[in-house]
Parts: C-alpha cells; structure tokens; sequence
C-alpha cells in the first residue's frame, strides 16, 4: 500500500529535480487589470520586445518574469477592449507593482449597441477564463448569474452544457455533470469540498446547492476535466463557487424584490446587501443575503403491487394505492459572508474568510390515500372491499453550514510562490422544532382511515390502468381515479397510527493544505503540494409508531378542530379531470394536530406491538388477562439507530506546464490520496431483541494520472485533448453495516448498507474543439469516454408496505457528445441588432450491469444479469435562450430540457424500474438599467407550468408520480454604487 504513496512521492521529487536554477537573476513585474465591472480575467499581458508574457488570472492579477534591462513596453490585450500599453524601464534589480491597469471597452470592435448592455461584461469574463484554462471547464461569472431568473447556484449552474439539476418543490437543488449521480461530482467552496447537507437514509455526499443565494457568488467554475492540484472524487465534474473576494476601493450594492407563488397564491420577498473596501493594506467585503417564501405543491403518486407472492407477473402491474396530496410551506434561505485580507507587501498576503448559510423548509401536508382491495392468501376468494385514508405530516428540517478558512499567499523570489490554507467546514441537519424538554419532535404524522368498497375493478378483481387490465377496465389518460360509491367522511375515520420521526445528521470538516509553484521561464511551470482531510460524519434517526388499540373504542377525524380545506377550487387542474370528489374539505387544524400528537405520545398507557395477539386471545377467548393499553409501540430497535463515521484523506500532488511550441502546451502530472475510514453503526433489531453494534475499517491509496494537451490553431480556437482519472467514494450511508427506515405515505423505507463496497474508479478521455468570436460568442464541440470500474448501485425490493433499498457494485461506462453555441446577431440592422442567442446540447450514452429478478412460468423467481443505463442518466439535455440587449435594456427567455431516465432500479427488473419523465422549463427575466447604479428587474420561472412525473416501468403511460408547482416570480430594484 505504502508503495504506491513512494510512488507519488518520487515523481515529486524527480519533477524537482528537473527544475532549471540556472536562470539568471528575474524581476517580477506584477498589478491587477479591471474593467468598469470590477476584477477582468484572462487578459493577454505581454512584454514587447521581448517573449515575456500571461494572462490574468480569475482575480484579474499578473505576473511576468523578466531578467532583461531596458525600456520596455508593457501591453494589455482582450477581445472586447481598447488595447493599452505602460511604458516600464527596468534598469535595476526590483520588483515593480503597477497597481490597478483599467481597460475599457471598445466602441470600434463591438459596437456601441453591444458594449452599452449589462450582460456583455459577464459574457467576457467567463468566456476568457474558458479560453485561457488549462483543462475543459465552463464559467458563470457573478454579474452573470445575476441577469439570470435564478435564486439559487443550482438553478444558475443548469445554463452550462452537459448540467442537469435535480429539483424539490420546483427550485433546483442538486447538480450532475454529464449525466452521473449527485454524489459523483464534487462542490467545492474556493476550491475544498464541502460537507454534504442532505437528510436522506444513504447519507450520500451531494451538496444542496439550494442553500447558496446566488447573490454571494463571484464565480461559478464547473471543471469537466481534472487537474492534479484538484481533489480527486469527481467522476462527472468539479463545481468550484469562488466567493466574493475584498476589492480594491470601494463597493456597495444593494438588491430587494418582492414576489409571488401562483401554487400558493402567497408573496415571497428578497434582499441583499454586499459592501466592502481596502483602507491601504486591509481590505475587506461583507454580504448577506436573505429569500423568504411561502409555496404549495399538488400531486398524486401510485403504489404497485410489485413482489407480491400471490401475484402473476401481469398482476403486479396492479395498483396497490394512490396518495393524493396538498403540500404548503414556508421556506427561508439565509446566506452571509466576509473575507479580509492584509498585505504586507506586493509579495506577501493573508487572508480570512467566513460563511454561514441557513435553509429552513417548513412544511404541512394533507394526503388522501385510497389503499385497494387487500390480496389474500392463495385460494381465498378476492373482495373489493379496502381502506381508504386521511394523513396529515407537520414538520421542519433546518439546514446549516458555516465555515472559515485561514491562508496565504506568498511570493518566495521571482521563481517561487507559496500558498497555504486551514479551514474548517460545519454541515448540520435536524428535523423538527424543540418541544418542552428541549428535544426536538422531527417530522409528525396522524393518520385515519375508514373502510372503502371499491368499483370499477377488473376481471379479477384487482385496479389497473386500462392497458395492463386483462379486459381493458381502469384508468385511462393522465389522471388515475378510484372509483367508490362512498366518501371519505369525518366521521367514519378513525385514528389509528401516530408517528414521530426525528432525524439528524452532522458533518465537520479539517483541512490543511499547501502548494508550492516554480515558475522557472515563460514556457514551463511546475506545481507539487499535499492536502489532509480529516472527516467526522453522524447520522441519527428515532422513530415512534404507536397503533391505536383495536380493541378499544377509536377517535373520529370530527372529535377534532377542523378548518376548510382550501385546495383553491381546482385541484390538479392541470389534467382535466375532478379530483374535488376525492377529497374532503376539511382538515384538521395545526393546533389540533399538534396536541393529538403530544397527547398520544404522552399517553402512558401502552403496550408493545406482541401484545396485540394476547390482548385478542384475552377478550375473544377469555385466555389472560387483557392489558386495556390505548396504543401499541411498535420498536424497530432498542434505541436510536444511527452511525458514527471518520474518513481522513491524505493527498500529494505534483504537475508540470510546458508551453511545448507557440502553439502546442502540455499539462502532465499525478495525485496519490490515501483514505482511512472507519464507520461505528446500530443495526435494526427484531421486536424485543436490543439493536447490534458493530464496527467497520477500511482503507485504500487511490493514483490518479492526469494529462492535458491544447493546440491553439489560432488566438481565438483551441482543440483541447486529455487523460484523467478521478474516483467516486460510496457514500456513509451506503457502507453503514446497519440500516434505517422512514415512513412515508403508508410506506415503511428501510435502507441497508453494504460494508463490501469499494470507490468507484473512471478513467476519463476528453477530446474538445472551441471557436471564440471576436463579438463575445463561441462555438465548441467535443467527445468524451468513461470506462467505469466498481458503480455503486441502488435496487429495491418491495413486499407490500414495506421497500427495501439495498446496494451493489458493478462496471459500465459513459460516453456522449456536448456543443454549445453563443451568438450576438450584430449583423442584423437597426433594431434587431440588440438580438442574441445562446444554446448547448449534450448527448450521453451509458451501460452498466443491473441484477435482477423476474417470475418465470411456473411463479418462481429467475436471477439474471441485464445491461442498463446508469440511474439518473437522461439520454439528451439541452439549454437554449433568446435575449435582447441594447441600451439599457435586457430582456431574456431561456428554456432548459432534461430527458427521460431511470430513477431507481427494482429487483424484479426493468418493468418495474421507476423513471423519471421528460422535463422542460421555460423562464423569463428582464431589466431596465436607469443609470450606472440603478436597476430595475423582473423574474419568472416556470411559465408553462412544467411538472415533474416518474412512470412505472417502461411503458410512459404508466404514472408513478405527477407533481405541479405552478409559476414564481418576483420584481426588484438594484442599487450599484
């Protein structure tokens, strides 16, 4: 193991020994270019008369190396900008800081129609980062992302080619590169990972990118391709935010909009406030922002009779319940941020920073479950007598996730720069408000239910769509209706279970970094350095169910305060069919529910769940004594299941940069990170049994080889060719020895870990063609290969109410094309001049071995191995817009279409998978600029009304879930002094 860590540590030392120490003695020539927007990258700096030359880097900042004497002129060029040039004499053996070089635009190149518009400055910036970049990647640029309809950096980073984003309750959460899983690309907060802030049973490694206003971004960077100063674990693409970083005089801008959610007819409002200043040597910037609103979803979602024994496998197409469902809540996001900095000097700089960023997501959910005709055992005839239910869920989840970060920049001598960081990462998520004690109450659930006679059935009895019925009886079209000649009535449901479900999960981060850079001429560079990551991670989870006493006399839905149930008159409108008979209207109120689950989990007076056949036996029989218990528990462990874990990570780096021809560069090099993990867990226990504990370690050296070649046919064209591989670590939850469980919608989920798994490992082949117009656009088109070895994948295994989430490893690949397309139609006359357009399309293809089971003639299960796409992996997304820009008006339409995939896999095979269905959103922002500082803006999302739907199986027709959110949008005004 040792072996291969010598193995990395060699190449370190043979790259320094390569390093050429016999340059004569270099001055270094150093400022930072700005533009009327603040910090410019990627500007062209050359020394004339000389081979001295670079580029600016993200900050705007140069350096150039010279040894020669004499006077010099020193040029500043960029597509879009007036060339300027500074005369320098160097006649003595100093360092010279130029300051602040300001460039501005060009009238004569671009037009004063396009150069007078808001979104041209951010368009250069990110294209001149792409174009300058060593590696593949795509950028967003803060004033970018705020001309975008976007309130969040997930629902900004989805303009990029090849990015997908995953949605909750309509706004963008999670993020995937090139169609791979959430948890196969990396966040990263300058350049470290992130803690993962989510609450689900696998503790996967995604971060809800949700959480982040997109007001306190400078840059968005999504890196395709890696380099080996990068951390290794992002198969699909490391998404690096750079925040706000102090300037260089003063900034203020101010930002508040008010809004409304067309779901829940409720406002919304935002604000944001960024200030900052350099007062000689010390400069800071602060920011805040806050986006407070209230939204309100509808849907139904289905339950298939998958898995069940009595079943043929025609039958299990047959539905098994429907869940009908009003969600309304209130959610808050809350984003701060500082950095300061202190320099000492043009070669020295500390730095420190901090964020806090808060989501509170507040919800109330009123469902109605109609459960169909139970299957009984073989041979007992079949009725078409079921339940039907009424569920009400309260809860709050909060998200939290601060940090610092300590660090430095140094500049050794003329050759050798010297940075280091410390920083520290805090994710915390928890469910519920505190009650009396202190303790919180997670998520709360009261549900009843009345018996239900069911028509419109089948040739044998069972609920179908129409196509699956063996006589073409059941639903048809988009809407599924349960047909019944009763009601659901207040009075006739009765209470009969009361869940409380608390979760909570926390994640800290340690890491410390250096990196040393040896600039020994203007045609190579040579960078090693080593980072640790020490990781700690708990997961908890307590769940109480407590079943009413069949014995004893019930509770009705009528006993308790109710309230109108407001579903606006036209319930899931949207597919023309009346749902209205379906539900009641009324229901319980907050107040009411509230107390019934305080006083239910107060009640003293309960019995374990094995006592429910003495207590029959007792009064049927008269054997025993019965216990007169008002609930029964039902215990799935003898204390809180959760999992402790530590996962420290090693890493040494070392890459060399060659400027091989005028043309041709080469970027080489390779990462070694050694991973230590060790996981503590409590399994589920059997009733009366106490839960187990048991104790996991592992421990693996990951070498990661990188290249990267780029040819310039021209200043404004490169074709860019590299090697890479990157690894995947399996998620907590995923290598957790025991299990956990949620409920939801009549469902018991249970999630069992697999302690056997390994990282999963891709080996990356990247070929891309881009083409810079001179009038800010470009043209690009590449190809790309993963062979991947070890997917984790997830299957389920569902027996009634109950899923079983279970995980494997497998191997498959990726591979796809992606264009993209950036365009101002200058050449058009007049008015129309001012008209732009901007689209990418991406292409994926994807394999991987799935294991499964399916019913063969005789009713007996068949284990087999298929070949399918990796989960989550649409086939063709796309992102178009069409904008205007002239003047002081900016006005942009931009659609974004993500394809068909499977969300998860089921045991029993393809028929079963559940897939998500086709998506296309449609958005729109304008804004009105009164000056320099003043700026009017206007934002909807959504405006077709766009929802999400799953399907079972292969067949499309065949609704899983369908979801509606309706529009948003908000007006604002922006101040910029």
């Amino acid at each position: 193991m040792y072996r291969k860590l010598l193995l990395i540590s060699s190449i370190i030392t043979l790259m320094l020994s390569i390093f050429d120490n016999a340059m004569a003695q270099e001055i270094s020539i150093s400022g930072t270019v700005k533009d009327d927007s603040g910090n410019l990258p990627g500007v062209t700096v050359s020394l004339l008369k000389s081979d001295k030359g670079t580029i600016t880097d993200i900050d705007g900042n140069f350096i150039i190396k010279s040894s020669e004497k004499g006077i010099f002129i020193l040029q500043f060029s960029s597509v879009g900008y007036k060339t300027q040039e500074k005369e320098l004499q160097i006649n003595e053996n100093k360092d010279y800081e130029l300051g602040i070089i300001f460039m501005e635009q060009s009238m004569k190149e671009l037009n004063e129609i396009i150069v007078s518009g808001t979104y041209y400055p951010s368009q250069q910036r990110a294209f001149e980062i792409q174009r300058k970049a060593t590696n593949i990647q795509n950028v967003l640029a803060s004033d970018g992302i705020g001309k975008l309809p976007d309130r969040n950096a997930a629902e900004a980073i989805q303009r990029i080619p090849g990015v997908v984003i995953e949605r909750d309750q309509g706004e963008g959460k999670g993020v995937s590169v090139r169609g791979t899983p959430l948890e196969w690309n990396s966040v990263l907060i300058n350049g470290n990972r992130l803690p993962a802030t989510n609450l689900n049973e696998s503790s996967s490694r995604d971060v809800s990118l949700d959480l982040f206003p997109s007001e306190l971004i400078e840059y968005v960077a999504v890196s395709k391709t890696l380099t080996p100063d990068m951390e290794g674990d992002a198969i699909g693409g490391s998404i690096n935010i750079t925040t706000r970083n102090a300037p260089k005089e003063k900034l203020f801008n101010a930002s508040m909009a008010t809004g409304y959610h067309g779901q829940s007819e409720k406002p919304s409002y935002n604000g944001s406030l960024v200030y900052g200043d350099r007062h000689g040597k010390f400069g800071y910037i602060l920011s805040a922002s806050i986006w407070d609103r209230q939204w309100a979803s509808e849907s139904y979602e289905l339950v298939y009779n998958v898995g069940h024994p009595e079943l043929t496998p025609n039958e299990q197409f047959s539905i098994q319940q429907q869940e009908i469902r009003r969600q309304e809540g209130r959610r808050t996001t809350l984003g701060t941020h500082a950095m300061f900095d202190y320099e000492f000097n043009e070669n020295h700089t500390i730095y420190l920073g901090g964020l806090y960023d808060y989501f509170a997501n507040k919800e109330f959910v009123w469902d109605h479950i109609y459960q169909m005709p139970e299957i009984p055992e073989l041979g007992t005839p079949r009725s078409n007598q079921g339940k039907a239910l009424v569920s009400a869920r309260d809860g709050i989840m909060y998200t939290t996730l601060w940090g610092i970060n300590l660090g430095g920049k140094h500049q050794l001598n003329p050759k050798l720069h010297l940075d280091w960081e410390y920083a520290t990462y805090n994710s915390f998520v928890t469910s519920g408000d505190k009650d009396e004690n202190g303790k919180r109450k997670g998520f709360q659930v009261a549900q009843f239910s009345q018996d239900m006679a069911y028509s419109n059935l089948s040739s044998d009895t069972l609920m179908y769509w129409d196509f699956d019925s063996p006589n073409g009886k059941g639903a048809s079209g988009d809407a599924f209706l349960p047909s019944s000649e009763q009601q659901m009535d207040p009075d006739a449901l009765k209470l009969d279970l009361i869940v409380q479900q608390f979760r909570e999960t926390k994640e800290t981060d340690h890491v410390g970094q250096f990196n040393f850079e040896y600039i020994p001429n203007d045609r190579s560079r040579y960078k090693f350095g080593a980072k640790m990551k020490l990781k700690e991670k708990s997961y908890t989870q307590n769940s109480q169910y407590r079943v009413t006493s069949p014995f004893l006399p019930k509770s009705s839905l009528s006993d308790y305060e109710l309230e109108n149930f407001d579903s606006k008159g036209n319930f899931l409108e949207e597919l023309d069919t009346p749902y209205e008979h379906l539900l009641l209207d009324q229901k319980i109120t907050e107040g009411a529910f509230n107390q019934l689950i305080a006083d239910a989990l107060k009640n003293p007076n309960v019995a374990n769940q094995s006592e429910i056949e003495k207590d029959f036996m007792a009064l049927y029989y008269g054997q025993g004594t019965p216990t007169g218990a008002d609930y029964y528990q039902i215990t799935l462990s003898d204390k809180d299941n959760l999992f402790t874990a530590k996962e420290n990570v090693f890493a040494v780096y070392a890459l060399g940069d060659w400027q091989l021809t005028d043309k041709l560069s080469l970027l080489a090099g390779a990462r070694g990170e050694m991973t230590l993990i060790e996981i503590q867990s409590t399994s589920l226990g059997e009733e009366g049994e106490k839960a187990k504990h048991t104790d996991k370690k592992s421990d693996y050296i990951s070498v990661l080889p990188m290249v990267h070649l780029k040819y310039a046919l021209r200043d404004n064209a490169n074709i860019r060719l590299s090697y890479t591989k990157s690894l995947a670590r399996p998620n907590f939850g995923q290598l957790n020895p025991g299990a956990s469980s949620s409920f939801s919608g009549g469902m018991l989920n249970i999630v069992q870990g697999n302690t056997d798994l390994t990282p999963t490992y891709s080996h990356n082949f990247d070929l891309l063609g881009e083409y810079y117009f001179k009038d800010v656009g470009l043209f690009s088109g590449g190809v790309f290969y993963k062979k991947l070895n070890n997917v984790i994948y997830s299957y389920y295994t569902q027996t009634g109410n109950v899923v079983m989430t279970e995980f494997k490893n497998s191997d498959g690949w990726v591979a796809g094309f992606e264009t993209a397309f950036s365009k101002r139609l200058t050449f058009l006359p007049g008015f129309l001049s001012g008209l732009g357009v901007e689209c990418n399309y991406t292409f994926i293809q994807s394999e991987t071995d799935i294991t499964s089971s399916t019913l063969n003639d005789q009713g007996q299960l068949e284990s087999n191995t298929t070949k399918q796409t990796l989960p989550k992996q649409p086939d063709h997304t796309f992102n178009t817009s069409l904008f205007y820009e002239k003047d002081n008006v900016l006005v942009r339409v931009a659609g974004n279409y993500k394809g068909a995939y499977i969300d998860n896999f089921n045991s029993r095979g393809d028929q079963h998978f559940r897939y998500y269905d086709k998506n296309f959103t449609v958005d729109l922002n304008a804004s009105y600029s009164f000056s320099e500082k003043v700026r009017i803006f206007l934002e909807v999302n959504n405006l077709t009304n766009e929802p999400l739907r799953y399907y079972h199986g292969t067949n499309k027709q065949r609704t899983d879930q369908v979801e509606y959110y309706s529009m948003r949008g908000q007006i604002g005004l922006n101040y910029k002094f």
